[in-house]
């Protein structure tokens, strides 16, 4: 059974399809405050990026839930490490359940995710790759990972010819 499955709101610009003035308006008006905070540009360019965050504990669970509420085209989760009952402490989206304990973290939280953005599409990858990690825009490693394995995936990221944050 495949675990690589994406939720797909009900608008997906990022997959090509235009939107028409009603659409282009609605969401002017949605993210009004984020554009004169930060810009159209910036807003814009929110909404065409993919995410990769690997690690859902306190913080890459943090950072997902910010990224969505940003306006995010495109977020990947991998952590496909077990739901622990310490992991309701730090993972709001974690419940102590039979439902979540002892299922991968990325699965849990994927749903609960997306329903922060429902035009956003989120997904869990089956495997932490080199094809993976080159689709994407930014990637946030987060949780123990060792020294060896973050030097490697920093110089892949910097080594492509669109650069990966």
């Amino acid at each position: 059974k495949s675990r690589n499955k994406q939720i797909v709101g009900s608008m997906d610009t990022s997959q090509g399809e235009r939107m028409n003035n009603r659409d282009v308006k609605r969401q002017r008006n949605k993210y009004s405050r984020q554009i004169a905070a930060i810009g159209a540009e910036t807003t814009t360019f929110l909404g065409k990026m993919k995410v990769l965050i690997v690690g859902l504990r306190g913080t890459g669970v943090e950072i997902a839930k910010n990224c969505l509420l940003q306006n995010l085209g495109s977020l990947t989760l991998y952590d496909p490490n077990p739901c622990q009952v310490k992991d309701a402490g730090v993972n709001f989206f974690i419940s102590v359940t039979p439902d979540d304990i002892g299922r991968p973290r990325d699965v849990v939280c994927q749903r609960r995710l997306a329903e922060l953005n429902p035009e956003a599409i989120v997904r869990v990858a089956d495997a932490l790759d080199e094809t993976l990690v080159g689709e994407m825009t930014c990637v946030v490693f987060t949780g123990p990972r060792s020294r060896a394995e973050l030097v490697r995936w920093n110089e892949f990221c910097r080594s492509h010819t669109e650069l990966i944050t």
